[in-house]
């Protein structure tokens, strides 16, 4: 996370494009601080279980799509301001 004087954004987190190794600064007030697992499986009550394959981010890092896909490999597109991405299946854990 950056610290940055703009009242209007004060926080902004700091992330590394990993398919293209590039930085960038995306505004805190769209996104949640939460760790996501690509190829990670995840619980979408609606669609059941589905597979994190990517997310796209528009240049300005205001917009963007998560891209999934379901068992059947059917391509799920979700926009990243309307969905509240749950932690994957990974970090829950069972008894």
């Amino acid at each position: 996370m950056d610290f940055y004087e703009d009242i209007c954004e004060p926080i902004q987190y700091h992330i590394k494009d990993l398919k293209t190794g590039k930085e960038r600064n995306l505004n805190s007030r769209f996104f949640i601080k939460n760790r996501v697992v690509l190829n990670g499986i995840y619980f979408f009550q609606e669609a059941s279980l589905l597979i994190l394959k990517n997310i796209e981010l528009s240049q300005d890092g205001n917009d963007g799509n998560i891209i999934f896909t379901n068992k059947e490999h059917k391509k799920i597109v979700k926009i990243v301001k309307k969905t509240m991405l749950p932690l994957s299946i990974l970090y829950i854990n069972t008894p």
